[in-house]
């Protein structure tokens, strides 16, 4: 019974969420189908590619007689894996169909139309991308009249537009008129470019939460103008995930005050892409891990019930998510913290790669036009790197270097490892400075990020205490940013790679290589080791003798120091 007892606590120490692989094969044959289905309307609508589906349906059967045959243990695995896959060919289908019938795509069919609409605005007004516009934000169409033609829609549009047209209140509805045509570039299904003479009319005001949300986000812009110049531009992007620069929307503004020079903002935010650390201004799965540490931490202090912790976690990731700039990011952690606060709720430990797998195959699933979204992948890449290998590179690291070092350049290095080869389609180069880069950042990260939360909850109420608390996180962006151009400054930032897929496979291979000739030699020598024990144990069997002594780096140099300084003196005397 001991052995047994002891059996139970080592396999306890050993469990890791990062071990369950069960739900991984789901998660990529999911995501493998919705990039492989037919997602054009278009193509949907003349039939171009419509037997896809079933053929990948026919594939999902098979595997799973396949897998059903191989054994009876199986077959739960096989009747997930076969469902899922189905689901999301199905979902896929559905969705370009249903897009397809939408009278938005008539319309971009017929080529550029002067149309009128009905758009419920779905992101805050940022600055525009092309020359001929100030803003752009995302919506949906409700009423679309186009070409003599008025029908309902569903579709999703970019909306361009100038000047004070550029107020549009994120949940409102507006009547517009202006230019729907086919994008020239990007990855939105449409562009509505606002007619400057016709000013947007709201006709739907948004909910009472989201105009609480919109009066807290313009407090906390007019109190960031009142930072520096670095504070101006980098503490709303380290808080909200938008750049104080790019706000467009003159409501959020005080025109009294004079804005940020777009070339020092533009030169900002390049030192910051460069040094490799452009993520902190992308709200994702930090922001929710502070929030949801201080939920649980308050609920143990008050001794609330389980439920009641549940409940308040999983609503204090909902209202940050409704706070912050809606990105596929943040949409990621907000579901993967959210499953995370049901497992909670029944009582079980919270495995990061299961939560991970359940969360990309329901977005999947839900919303397929994740499957083509460049900022779902590398949060998702990210993820499964510091599951995969933040914890064995952090104890490797440990051996060596303090645990305040050791932890953050584990994670940094782990993330790093699945995001680079997505990293490279946009710019073919490796950063080299940024795990330094992150490494100098880690300790002023979380407090910054405290103290912009806070500044934003409390500025709408209490301006007088927002403004010193936006300031703490103003000091924390200027180490950034001192961090960022000192790296940008450096001789050599980045190693020219090459463009393409293939190089980006290349990559991810030669990284796996890497991993894997790691643990071999890890294996190697844990292997010398153990024989060279085997042979200084003494008959007794005591498995605690002769236990390697191995310290750590800094303890050798600082004994290598004492050392040097001993030999010294006696030289001297």
């Amino acid at each position: 019974m001991r052995q047994l007892r002891g059996l139970r606590a080592r396999y306890g120490e050993r469990e890791r969420g990062s071990r369950d692989w069960r739900l991984l094969p789901v998660a990529a044959c999911v995501w493998g189908v919705t990039l492989a289905c037919p997602s054009d309307p278009l193509s949907v609508l003349g039939g171009s590619s419509a037997g896809r589906p079933v053929a990948i349906a026919a594939c999902a059967v098979a595997c799973l007689c396949a897998l059903a045959a191989a054994g009876a243990r199986r077959l739960p695995h096989a009747a997930a894996l076969a469902t899922a896959v189905l689901a999301a060919a199905l979902s896929v289908q559905m969705h370009a169909t249903v897009a397809a019938h939408d009278i938005a795509a008539w319309s971009l069919g017929q080529g550029t139309s002067s149309v009128v609409a009905v758009v419920r605005i779905r992101t805050p007004a940022v600055t525009s991308d092309r020359r001929d516009a100030d803003c752009r934000t995302e919506a949906r169409l409700e009423t679309l009249l186009s070409r003599g033609v008025m029908a309902s829609s569903r579709a999703e549009t970019r909306v361009y537009a100038e000047g004070t047209a550029c107020a549009l209140h994120q949940g409102a509805a507006y009547l517009v008129r202006g230019t729907l045509e086919t994008p020239r570039f990007g990855t939105a299904r449409s562009w509505l470019t606002l007619d400057v003479g016709s000013p947007p009319v709201e006709i739907a005001a948004a909910a009472p939460p989201r105009r609480v949300v919109h009066a807290m986000q313009a407090a906390f812009i007019h109190v960031t103008q009142r930072l520096d110049d670095q504070g101006q531009v980098l503490v709303p992007g380290l808080t909200l995930g938008i750049l104080g620069s790019g706000v467009a929307d003159p409501s959020m503004r005080d025109d009294a005050v004079e804005p940020v020079d777009g070339t020092y903002a533009a030169q900002v935010e390049e030192w910051f892409r460069t040094a490799g650390i452009m993520h902190l201004m992308a709200v994702s799965g930090g922001h929710f891990a502070v929030i949801g540490t201080l939920i649980r931490r308050l609920c143990a202090l008050l001794r609330l019930p389980r439920p009641v912790a549940a409940a308040c976690t999983a609503s204090g990731y909902a209202a940050l998510a409704a706070a912050m700039m809606p990105t596929d990011s943040v949409m990621r952690a907000m579901v993967m913290g959210s499953v995370g606060a049901c497992a909670f709720l029944v009582g079980r430990r919270g495995q990061g790669m299961s939560m991970l797998c359940v969360t990309v195959t329901a977005a999947l699933i839900v919303d397929p036009a994740l499957a083509r979204s460049l900022g779902f992948a590398l949060s998702c890449a990210a993820v499964l790197g510091i599951l995969w290998w933040a914890r064995p590179l952090g104890e490797s690291l440990g051996a060596h270097l303090p645990a305040a070092v050791a932890e953050p350049l584990a994670t940094t290095l782990a993330a790093q490892a699945l995001t680079l080869p997505l990293q490279i389609l946009l710019e073919p180069e490796l950063p080299l400075l940024s795990p330094v880069a992150n490494l100098l950042t880690a300790p002023v990260v979380t407090a910054s990020t405290l103290a912009g939360l806070g500044s934003l909850v409390v500025c709408a109420w209490a301006p007088w205490l927002g403004h010193p608390l936006a300031w703490l996180a103003g000091c924390g962006t200027a180490v950034m940013e001192r961090i960022a151009a000192w790296c940008a400054d450096a001789p050599v930032t980045a190693l020219p790679w090459f463009e393409g897929p293939a190089a980006a496979v290349g990559l991810l291979a030669a990284e796996l290589g890497a991993v894997l000739l790691c643990r071999l030699t890890a294996r190697a020598l844990r292997g010398i080791r153990e024989r060279c024990r085997g042979a200084a144990e003494p008959a007794t069997g005591d498995p605690t003798f002769g236990t390697p002594y191995r310290p750590t780096l800094l303890l050798r140099t600082r004994t290598w120091l004492d050392e040097g300084r001993r030999l010294l003196s006696s030289t001297e005397a």
